[in-house]
């Protein structure tokens, strides 16, 4: 891990040189990313120590007067109970035999080291299981309770073990567990509240009044972003269930309805990025705020992950979100929303340059086609390459696809029947249904191959609520609900990045009076956690949209 992150310095230098500029100018204007990077390796630093404690054992070399011999073997590792094998946990540099690990001053393979160590959590109970005889020699176990010794020998020839205990609570408590950091997450969401209303009562926000904003694309963010939730909420019931029972059926269902929410939001894109020139500044801009929001949003999932389950190494992870090793599936998007604003002008210049026919032509062969081709092989299981993937993290003709389609309703809204939108619309909805119920008869399990948001249905159902969201006015311009619409859909892109780390934190189950509803019990049970998740997700980051720089890790659009 600290090749990786001298690897990482070692890059983030590199750029630093190459931009053609002085050096002071380049890192006078990278300044505050540099400085979010110290912060954040600086918590993950802390994080891992507070949440982590190591245990070494270090091999001395050494032996009892009486001993024959100076080997060390570990059995078997027991942490709170449940055995564990040694190599699972312990770091390599001993040699593997019998299921667990031996160290020898003998025969030693390459690679070889006098020491491993392991990382648990804090508060666990953790039982070395080591060999006794009298060929085994003395080891050193370094851990929070200190520097305490090991001696392997005692007068036998045959097998005895020795259970050295070590507890991980002594003088290493941490204010970061799960059981506080609800209480800790208040608190935090409290000053944000007060800074917030500092900055809005001192820094207002200047008003910028667009007499071509439409409000029925504010509408469809914030309807995009709640279905968006179900979809990660609802796999459950979809999943959990046998196939073709009632709940089963209903759980397809409500899993198609919200398909359109991806391929909107691509459409969305398009209609206000393109038909525009857009600077390339303005462009860079764009990605890199992006870029940050991404950044910042993987770090907390990262943190909640470690101190929620203790799982996956703070450093380690944030460094390799630069790699696209996404700690949560869901944020594959801000990956490809980057790509998005760095193709963004050379995307309008070949959308200007083309005629609505060679638009419709590109479209048929960048996303139509494959598409279809793709539903065919998926569908009858052909041993075949597929043309395009779900969840690419790059530009490809299918984005680009649905990005123009986005653009052209935009431009062509009044021109396109509701009537022709709607019906588009039912056949992709009912046509998703349809391919994924007989797919997953035909394979016997839930299947979600035509979810995704470059299925032909999916963007067929995408394209009658793009438009009649365009077609949509709303009477009287300062309404207290058009005011609503327009606050809550500029928090769109936040409520999709933030919304799974309140599903994390609330967890499968919620009581009410007594009542406990599970997510993944039905459709109703499903919705009222979604609701929940989604009001709260609202609450949760509201404050930020008032705070100088914090903002744009919400309103990133």
């Amino acid at each position: 891990m600290g090749n990786l992150f001298l690897t990482l310095l070692l890059i983030v230098g590199i750029v630093v040189l190459a931009i053609p500029q002085s050096v002071f100018g380049t890192i006078k204007k990278t300044m505050p990313v540099l400085l979010l990077l110290v912060a954040v390796f600086g918590i993950g630093f802390f994080i891992n120590n507070q949440t982590n404690s190591e245990i070494k054992i270090v091999a001395s070399n050494d032996q009892n007067e009486k001993a024959e011999g100076n080997e060390v073997f570990l059995k078997e590792v027991i942490v709170n109970g449940e055995s564990k094998k040694p190599a699972d946990v312990f770091s390599k540099g001993w040699i593997e035999k019998d299921g667990g690990l031996l160290w020898r001053s003998y025969d030693r393979i390459d690679g070889m080291t006098d020491s491993i160590q392991a990382e648990f959590q804090n508060g666990e109970d953790v039982v070395l299981v080591l060999k006794q005889n009298k060929w085994q020699g003395k080891a050193r176990i370094i851990s929070v309770q200190g520097d305490q010794g090991f001696d392997g020998y005692t007068d036998s020839e045959s097998e005895n073990w020795m259970n050295f205990e070590v507890k991980l609570n002594t003088g290493s408590g941490t204010f970061l567990t799960r059981k506080n950091l609800a209480s800790l997450a208040v608190i935090v969401w409290i000053f944000l509240v007060a800074i917030s209303l500092i900055c809005k009562r001192f820094f207002p926000e200047q008003k910028r009044e667009n007499k071509d904003r439409l409000i029925g694309l504010d509408l469809l963010k914030i309807v995009s972003a709640f279905m968006i939730a179900v979809i990660h909420a609802s796999s459950g019931v979809f999943n959990n269930h046998e196939l073709g029972s009632l709940i089963w059926k209903e759980g397809l269902i409500l899993n198609a309805v919200t398909r359109f929410a991806v391929p909107v939001f691509l459409m969305i894109s398009g209609a206000l990025l393109l038909g525009k020139k857009i600077s390339l500044e303005k462009a860079l801009k764009k990605a890199v705020i992006a870029g940050i929001a991404l950044f910042v949003w993987s770090f907390a999932f990262i943190l909640t992950r470690k101190i929620l389950w203790n799982d996956g190494n703070v450093v380690y992870d944030t460094i390799m979100i630069f790699f696209n090793k996404r700690v949560s599936g869901h944020l594959w998007y801000g990956y490809l929303l980057i790509w998005i604003y760095l193709f963004s002008p050379i995307l309008n210049v070949i959308y200007e340059s083309l005629s609505n026919k060679l638009r419709i032509y590109f479209i048929i062969l960048g996303l139509l086609v494959p598409s279809t081709v793709d539903g065919i092989i998926n569908y009858f299981s052909l041993d075949v390459q597929l043309l395009q993937n779900s969840f690419f993290i790059y530009m490809n003709l299918g984005y680009i696809s649905v990005l123009f389609i986005g653009r052209m309703i935009y431009e062509n809204k009044e021109k396109i029947s509701v009537i022709l939108g709607g019906i588009i619309s039912v056949v992709g909805l009912v046509l998703t249904i349809l391919l994924t119920e007989g797919i997953s008869g035909r394979l016997g399990v839930s299947t979600h191959t035509f979810f995704s948001e470059l299925e032909i249905g999916n963007v067929m159902y995408a394209f009658g609520i793009m438009l009649i969201a365009c077609k949509l006015s709303f009477k009287g311009d300062n309404t207290f609900i058009k005011k609503i619409i327009i606050k809550v859909s500029e928090l769109a892109m936040g409520i999709y990045f933030s919304h799974a780390l309140v599903m994390w934190l609330i967890g499968d189950t919620i009581s009410i009076s007594g009542i406990t509803f599970k997510i993944d019990n039905s459709v109703p049970e499903c919705l009222l956690f979604v609701v929940i998740i989604f009001i709260t997700t609202i609450i949760m980051i509201a404050p930020l949209a008032n705070i100088p720089y914090f903002k744009k890790l919400v309103k990133i659009s």
